[in-house]
């Protein structure tokens, strides 16, 4: 004789399960091994610790993108990344950080994603500035090789134009 039994929903954890069956006339069989199942419906935390959500640099090269993976569940399945355009995936052993490298200057994402073995996915991501290229300055007044009186109050007439905008001028 076969009976199936439902369990209703399960909160994420470790269960154990045995069976016992009684005949007719009631004689008890013994129980059965014990059976374990887990159920996991919890994705990876996925954390990013560097760098830090808009932050700036001056280097193309060499980034670093340092970040902490927690699974509490039935274990790591994999782990990948991608950068702004999303194009290709990188496939990277979890908790491993990650070097970035640009080609030129602006703003770009990054996402680290991961999954455990039952597919439950997450991910992070984190944006970053590139600024390599110095701001342009050009000395409109006193033109080069003029000469002025001892005394004379003489003001400076500057130009300084930079595709990230300027926000700090110092006069030396």
């Amino acid at each position: 004789n076969q009976t199936n039994t439902t369990l209703g929903a399960l909160s994420d954890g470790v269960y154990y399960w045995r069976v016992q069956s009684n005949t007719s006339q009631g004689i008890l069989s013994g129980f059965n091994q014990t059976h374990v199942f887990r159920v996991d419906t919890t994705a990876p935390s996925i954390t990013i610790t560097h760098p830090i959500d808009y932050q700036a640099f001056s280097s193309k090269l060499n980034i670093q993108l340092n970040y902490t993976i927690i699974e509490t569940g039935v274990g790591m399945g994999s782990c990948w990344w991608t950068n702004s355009s999303g194009a290709v995936n990188y496939t990277v052993t979890c908790g491993t950080n990650i070097t970035l490298s640009e080609s030129g200057d602006g703003t770009f994402t990054a996402t680290v994603y991961a999954n455990d073995t039952l597919n439950n996915r997450n991910s992070a991501t984190v944006h970053y500035i590139i600024s390599a290229t110095k701001p342009a300055v050009t000395l409109n007044f006193p033109t080069n090789a003029t000469y002025h009186s001892n005394g004379t109050n003489l003001a400076f007439n500057v130009t300084a134009t930079d595709s990230d905008g300027i926000t700090y001028r110092d006069w030396e």
